[in-house]
């Protein structure tokens, strides 16, 4: 996978391309952006372009090194992120690249490590990762993905360029979609909505997210689940913690488009079902509407904090079936 091939990041590439070019790349970059657009693909092209048997600016996609690293053989390249029930990254895995990140490269000019999601390190873990980072091996290129770096120690930060990645328009999502899939323009248009300016997240929905949206959606709009049915669905989203997030994301469009309705806006995030939320907003008062949201958005964090799944979405569920009513 080229630089070519990373859509609507020219600044992030470009910055990259001429590291590369100019033989001035870091021992230590750290992508930032939200989930889905692009970061650990770019690490991969970097990958690539650092040890593409070409030399030039970008990998050729051509050479024997570049098949290797596209598909994720090449022994000089390891990608490493948060694994297990609790999603971490693990200590035995950052020592593991410690020793690992001062031999000599196998094949290529440069070793390339990746660790995704990097900010799911615990204390123990970033600590063991600074010591590589304050005596930076020179074949060696580190690099960091993370959608929350505010997570990261300051100290890891600091010894990192920090590499940014946007996240994309409505229209460029709806190109990418259209140039990868048969589908309609109103059908992208529709998803790319959705997707918050991430492209990976739009084909998420088109695998598996809009049919689990329409199931959270029409639940909210009834709200008709007793305890088992509460507890068994509790269970079955839990073990996907992808589809765990996505679910308190719907339940907070839900509740924030009801919050527009109810201060007088039409622009809605669910606004193929507009008049359920009209109907919904009309009995729930905007104090009691604050406190949901409220919850909400601590439930999110909770996730973010590696809390148990399972809990997480019990306790949601159970709020969400308290009543809401009184219209103030």
């Amino acid at each position: 996978m080229s630089f070519k091939n990373i859509a609507g990041q020219p600044q992030a590439v470009g910055m990259l391309q001429g590291s590369v070019k100019s033989g001035k790349v870091s021992h230590a970059y750290l992508f930032t952006g939200i989930k889905g657009v692009g970061k650990t693909s770019c690490a991969i092209s970097l990958a690539q372009a650092l040890n593409c048997e070409e030399e030039g600016q970008d990998g050729c996609g051509r050479c024997p090194v570049c098949h290797k690293i596209e598909a994720l053989s090449f022994p000089d390249l390891r990608i490493l992120g948060p694994e297990g029930p609790a999603r971490i990254i693990t200590i035995d895995k950052i020592r593991s690249l410690r020793r690992e990140i001062h031999l000599r490269p196998v094949e290529g000019k440069y070793k390339v490590f990746v660790i995704s999601d990097a900010d799911r390190m615990r204390e123990q873990g970033a600590n063991a990762l600074l010591k590589v980072l304050e005596e930076p091996p020179e074949e060696s290129v580190l690099i960091l993905t993370t959608s929350h770096p505010h997570f990261l120690p300051p100290t890891i930060l600091s010894r990192c360029q920090r590499v940014n990645f946007r996240s994309l328009n409505t229209e460029e999502i709806v190109a990418i979609l259209q140039l990868k899939l048969d589908i309609s323009e109103e059908k992208a248009a529709f998803v790319a909505g959705l997707s918050e300016g991430s492209p990976g997240r739009a084909f998420s929905l088109l695998e598996w997210g809009l049919e689990e949206r329409s199931e959270i959606l029409n639940w909210l709009k009834g709200q008709h689940l007793d305890i088992e049915e509460i507890f068994s669905r509790a269970q079955e989203a839990s073990k996907v913690r992808e589809k765990l997030s996505w679910f308190i994301e719907v339940v907070l469009t839900w509740h924030r488009d009801l919050f527009m309705i109810k201060t007088g806006s039409l622009k809605l995030v669910n606004e193929d079902y507009t008049e359920a939320i009209r109907n919904t907003a009309a009995g729930i008062s905007m104090t009691k509407l604050k406190g949901v949201l409220k919850f909400i958005l601590q439930a999110q964090q909770w996730v973010e904090l590696n809390a148990n799944s399972r809990l997480v979405l019990e306790v949601i569920l159970l709020r969400l079936q308290q009543p809401v009513g009184g219209r103030t």
